[in-house]
């Protein structure tokens, strides 16, 4: 909601049981705004089981769904 994502949400995973994912300005899929989005990924990846809650796709997708989701994954893939 605010600044500072990727220090916020280390300092609170504690409280986080949810992450809602939409890019800034437009909420549209990640990449299309202000928001590093594959550095917030990161982040929550690296947190491992710290972070146990789930995370919604919730944004208008500019692109054909089956490429929005190729999209996603490619982005979350830290395997």
């Amino acid at each position: 909601m605010e600044g500072n994502l990727i220090n916020n949400l280390r300092a609170h995973i504690d409280r986080i049981g949810h992450f809602h994912i939409g890019d800034v300005p437009g909420r549209h899929e990640p990449g299309t705004g202000e928001v590093n989005y594959r550095n917030v990924f990161r982040a929550i990846y690296d947190l491992g089981e710290r972070f146990e809650g789930t995370a919604a796709l919730e944004y208008g997708p500019l692109v054909p769904l089956e490429q929005n989701l190729a999209d996603m994954r490619k982005l979350a893939d830290f395997g």
